[in-house]
């Protein structure tokens, strides 16, 4: 277990879907938003979701065209599935985010 329940880190942590949802408020809000938060971390939306965003493109085609979007794509959606893309740099700091005691889905590449 990542933090016992009676630990002050079960509020503090996100699971990869939450940091996924909150990661669409941000792209949701634009570019100049997004450009906030990558050059002022503490800009990132707390308590906000927007996961309804991730299937607006299937829901629009759906109803435009009245059939089911059925395309896959080359690209995942899902939080640390380009591990490339999320390895830590030398401005990352390193914490439980990254150890073994984090579960394996939450966990961001070493």
């Amino acid at each position: 277990m990542a933090c016992p329940t009676d630990s002050p880190c079960l509020h503090t942590d996100i699971s990869a879907d939450d940091f996924l949802y909150a990661r669409c408020v941000v792209v949701a809000n634009g570019r100049e938003f997004y450009e906030e938060v990558l050059t002022d971390p503490s800009r990132f939306p707390t308590g906000m979701e927007f996961e309804s965003l991730l299937h607006l493109a299937g829901n629009a085609y759906e109803a435009l065209t009245g059939a089911q979007h059925n395309q896959p794509t080359s690209v995942s959606w899902e939080s640390f599935s380009n591990a490339e893309g999320w390895r830590p740099s030398q401005s990352t700091a390193r914490g439980r985010h990254t150890g073994s005691g984090m579960p394996p889905m939450n966990r961001r590449p070493a």
